[in-house]
């Protein structure tokens, strides 16, 4: 039997359904995905939060940690309306936190030397600090602000 003898008719056999299938106005509706998180890279260190923060508005944002220290360290977010220097200090050497509301932090047994770790957290528009609360950590420089606008 000839091989072009059976591939046509069965070409068409497949490829009738497949384009009557095609037709119609119709366009499907994009389904909308809503604002993507956004990502922050945070690098803890003797005696620095470095951060690249972006985000311009509020929303979901993801904070992805590293420990480039010989220390351990931890990073609490804070959203506060005092200034970035003046946050009260306890007698333990650590920041008051209820100088503002904790919105969430990634605790030292994450970020030990070396370490890296992701949290998740819901930003609103206001003021926020960024810092290490290990007793002298705040107050020797591990500490970095922003501001979020409304959306």
């Amino acid at each position: 039997m000839n091989f072009r003898r059976l591939f046509v008719p069965l070409a068409l056999v497949i490829a009738i359904p497949l384009l009557a299938g095609c037709g119609g106005d119709a366009e499907p509706t994009p389904t909308p995905l809503g604002p993507l998180p956004t990502r922050v890279q945070i690098e803890l260190s003797e005696w620095a939060v470095g951060q690249n923060f972006t985000q311009s508005g509020s929303g979901t944002t993801i904070f992805h940690v590293t420990n480039k220290g010989s220390l351990a360290h931890e990073l609490v977010v804070l959203r506060t309306d005092m200034t970035i220097g003046d946050l009260p200090i306890g007698s333990d050497g650590k920041v008051d936190e209820s100088a503002g509301q904790v919105i969430g932090e990634i605790e030292v047994d994450e970020l030990q030397p070396g370490a890296q770790a992701s949290a998740t957290f819901q930003l609103g528009s206001g003021k926020y600090v960024l810092l290490c609360n290990l007793p002298g950590h705040y107050a020797q420089g591990m500490r970095s602000a922003f501001t979020l606008a409304n959306n």
